[in-house]
């Protein structure tokens, strides 16, 4: 097995692990919020605690990015998932919802485990395989999403949250120890030709900011209905909300992995045209879930969305990837998970407020309205490129 197989199957098994934890307890917020004492603006009080570590995040992202350019990637993943892991445990700690909302804030200081993962698979992995190993990798982290919820929802119901919470801290550490210890990394070559401060090249490529724009909308909007998607499956069920609304949030991953899977088996892939076609995916089926009247109406819907959202997240990470340099790509994913944090805080809190001050389908349409000006953006561009294909199947923009 060739190096860059070997990693990536480490980080395949590495970001399923980081996933179940971070979706086995983030789904059933609101519940956790209402147990630790919160009886009115739950949706609101929601989107806070959801927005909470986007606000640190933001600021430390473009550093760890030029950090793992400079350093190396796999010391990123260990930083950040022992981080996260000790954040965790605070968080199953805290007496009051303050507290928690603070312990979230503290938390966007050292995540990024995912990113991290990305951007050495992107820079570790010869060009012809880049497009096929970051969906692998989207499967790995789609499966984690599958799994957490199933498991949060059991757990949440049997020994509590904060038990729950304390797992997936423990998940957590696994995530972060064992993949350091076995990652193989050659930073030599990237210390000797990165430039850690300078975003300056990355940000005039070609093309790329306004990618950026395009895939920070459709942030914001499967963001929006994160702190009201809760309440809402709690109003189609009678019993076992936390269980129910775990199979729902497992629904998305379920299909981001088929997703995942089945996109690298494409020929003369043209991502762009993926990317308009996941966002036009998103837009209808996020206004069809509001109309559903019962649960197994919902979970239909959810699960179409979830391969729009595939096709969305797979595309937008390989065509960030493909339009820098290996030695810039730290830099570049960098910069878009800072616009991205920009993002999910806007998304939550819009969500939670459009919620408690429209109605829970609200957050819905918002969310069909954003996905669907991405389409017109990309649609636009698309309009005015030159579309030439490569030896390696991908199919790049000039």
């Amino acid at each position: 097995m060739v190096s860059w197989q070997r990693n990536l199957y480490l980080l395949v098994a590495g970001t399923f692990t980081a996933q179940v934890a971070f979706s086995l307890f983030i789904p059933f917020m609101p519940m956790y919020l209402q147990e630790l004492g919160i009886t009115s603006n739950i949706s609101a009080w929601s989107g806070l605690a959801y927005s909470a570590p986007w606000f640190s995040f933001a600021l430390m992202s473009p550093i760890w990015g030029s950090l793992s350019d400079r350093w190396g990637k796999r010391i990123m993943i260990l930083r950040s998932g022992f981080g996260i892991g000790l954040t965790y445990v605070g968080m199953s700690l805290a007496r009051d919802h303050l507290q928690f909302v603070g312990l979230r804030f503290l938390n966007g200081f050292v995540t990024g485990y995912i990113p991290a993962a990305i951007t050495l698979i992107s820079a570790n992995t010869p060009e012809h395989a880049v497009g096929y190993a970051l969906a692998m990798l989207q499967a790995g982290v789609a499966a984690g999403g599958v799994t957490g919820p199933l498991l949060g929802g059991f757990l949440a119901d049997t020994v509590g949250m904060r038990a729950s919470i304390l797992v997936a801290a423990a998940l957590l550490f696994v995530a972060a120890i064992v993949p350091y210890i076995y990652l193989k990394e050659d930073t030599t070559s990237m210390r000797s030709k990165s430039r850690p401060h300078d975003i300056r090249s990355v940000m005039h490529t070609p093309g790329l900011l306004r990618l950026f724009f395009v895939l920070v909308l459709a942030q914001v909007a499967g963001l929006l209905t994160q702190p009201t998607l809760p309440l809402f499956v709690s109003s189609l069920v009678s019993g076992n909300a936390a269980f129910m609304t775990g199979i729902v949030f497992s629904l998305v991953g379920l299909a981001t992995t088929a997703g995942a899977l089945l996109l690298p088996r494409l020929r003369r892939v043209n991502y762009e045209h993926i990317l308009a076609a996941g966002l036009a995916v998103s837009a209808l089926t996020s206004a069809l879930q509001v109309l559903a009247k019962s649960f197994w109406g919902l979970s239909w819907w959810r699960l179409w969305y979830g391969f729009g959202t595939a096709a969305v997240t797979i595309s937008g990470n390989v065509l960030i990837a493909t339009s820098v340099a290996k030695e810039d790509r730290g830099k570049a994913f960098g910069l878009f998970n800072s616009l991205a944090a920009a993002g999910s805080i806007v998304g939550p809190v819009a969500g939670g407020y459009l919620g408690d001050c429209f109605g829970l389908p609200a957050s819905f349409y918002g969310a069909s309205a954003l996905f669907g000006f991405g389409v017109l953006v990309t649609y636009s561009a698309l309009r005015h490129a030159v579309m030439q294909p490569r030896s390696d199947g991908l199919v790049i923009r000039h």
